[in-house]
């Protein structure tokens, strides 16, 4: 159902193109573990030097959704679930190289350039130019940082496998020595290794707790902006109220917004299609599908069907989503 989702937000984007206006809207979907716990301990984390252990105990405890505590980390046996762990790889990996500079303070070859006659004395006058420049060869490197690990959540009582996986994250950089290349020393140079490999780490603990917990998602949704005017004549007054109806949409006041689009011409597909948006924006998404059917009756346009029929698609998904969600809360 996931993939079906994405997809059809993929399509949708291609379709609506990138210049058009967008409200951005989240859904909670389920973590990936059927089982329902709160309580939580990390008890065993191998080779662990770039502090995965630390992160993942700062998310857990940080791990809040319509304001409570997801988790409750314990460091004693008695909890529901426990998080072992293994650090498979925490690297850097060099490769040098060298770029070619100019030193415009270095001349290697001059010529003369002879001007007019002084008046005066009658001596040429002559200006040494210089025809080639040193050529400096500056050392770079192109640096790679890697971290993978691998989690285990296990079920504290019968000691049973609920979830596994290896998490990768990676960082490159290319760093050049414009300053110091004559003093290029690799091995005294330091590289910072263990701060960038520590926040990669860190990036992988939010990674690791969007999969083991409910979590939002969130959807840049096309906004139906202009209105169609093949159908219904709209007063000069009803276009002007139109646009300023989506100015509050993008600007973030939501519930403006939705007293004018609540007050706006009942015939218009484009209020009641954003009036839905509006609704799926505040999460009441039985309300927002039952609106969206509603437009989707009420036009023709291939295009507005196509943004239509993939809001349809997107809160029935997310709706069942959300249900499978809460029933993993605490």
């Amino acid at each position: 159902m996931k993939l079906l989702l994405l997809f059809s937000a993929l399509i949708l984007i291609l379709l609506t193109g990138c210049s058009q206006k967008k409200l951005t809207v989240s859904a909670l979907h389920p973590g990936k573990v059927e089982k329902k716990y709160h309580s939580i301990g990390i008890f065993n984390f191998i080779n662990d030097d770039i502090n995965q252990k630390i992160s993942l105990e700062e998310a857990l405890v940080n791990k809040v959704i319509n304001g409570k505590r997801v988790f409750n980390l314990k460091y004693d046996n008695d909890v529901d679930v426990i998080l072992n762990g293994e650090v498979l790889e925490s690297s850097l990996f060099l490769r040098p190289y060298y770029n070619e500079k100019i030193d415009y303070n270095r001349c290697i070859k001059f010529s003369e350039e002879i001007r007019e006659k002084d008046k005066k004395t009658k001596d040429k006058k002559v200006k040494r130019v210089c025809e080639r420049y040193k050529i400096i060869r500056v050392p770079c490197e192109e640096r790679d940082y890697k971290v993978s690990t691998k989690v285990d959540l296990i079920d504290a009582k019968n000691r049973n496998l609920l979830f596994t996986k290896i998490y990768t994250n990676t960082y490159s950089e290319n760093f050049c020595f414009n300053n110091h290349h004559r003093n290029y020393i690799p091995h005294q140079i330091p590289r910072n290794k263990y701060e960038i490999n520590s926040n990669l780490a860190s990036e992988l603990s939010n990674e690791i707790i969007k999969d083991i917990s409910p979590h939002y998602v969130y959807f840049n949704i096309p906004i139906m902006s202009e209105l169609d005017d093949n159908k219904i004549k709209y007063l000069d007054t009803q276009i002007d109220d139109f646009d300023l109806i989506i100015d509050l949409l993008i600007s973030g006041n939501i519930e403006k917004a939705k007293e004018k689009l609540e007050s706006f011409d009942a015939r218009s597909v484009e209020a009641i299609y954003n009036l839905a948006l509006i609704y799926e924006y505040k999460n009441q998404l039985e309300y927002a599908h039952k609106l969206y059917k509603q437009a989707y009756k009420m036009t023709d346009n291939i295009e507005y069907l196509r943004l239509i029929n993939s809001a349809l698609n997107r809160t029935k998904i997310n709706l069942e989503e959300k249900i499978k969600a809460k029933s993993q809360l605490p």
